[in-house]
């Protein structure tokens, strides 16, 4: 699986699934961009496009896991289950910072939508979801 969102600058940061474990330095970089300027677009996008693709990603290997009803397994769902919500919570805050600096970008508001719906928020996913393309 792979996602692409477009930086500010029209550059694509990509994020491989494959790369996860490289995915922890980058998450650093991206966090000490911001100590320079909190309300910075670019990098609380990328931050927030960074959170959303790990959660896409654990979304994706949960779903394609055999189901099965032993208690071990449904442990192992629920832990699971917590840490996709950790992800698209971690992703919601920087996705609404960089949405007060640009209230236009397409790939943001869809993002933006994607976690709320994630996040059971329905409401809020159609909100972001009816700004696209408008």
């Amino acid at each position: 699986m792979q996602q692409s969102f477009a930086q500010d600058s029209g550059q694509a940061f990509e994020y491989n699934a494959a790369e996860t474990d490289v995915n922890y330095i980058q998450e650093a970089e991206l966090i000490k961009h911001l100590k320079s300027d909190p309300e910075a677009f670019e990098p609380n996008y990328n931050l927030a496009a960074y959170y959303y693709n790990k959660g896409v990603e654990a979304l994706e290997r949960l779903s394609a896991e055999p189901q099965s009803s032993t208690p071990e397994v449904w442990d192992r769902l629920e832990s699971e289950n917590r840490e996709i919500v950790a992800m698209f919570n971690k992703a919601l805050e920087p996705a609404l910072i960089a949405f007060r600096r640009n209230q236009k970008h397409n790939e943001l508001l869809g993002m933006l939508s994607g976690i709320y719906f994630a996040l059971n928020d329905m409401k809020m996913s159609d909100y972001y979801s009816s700004l696209q393309n408008q």
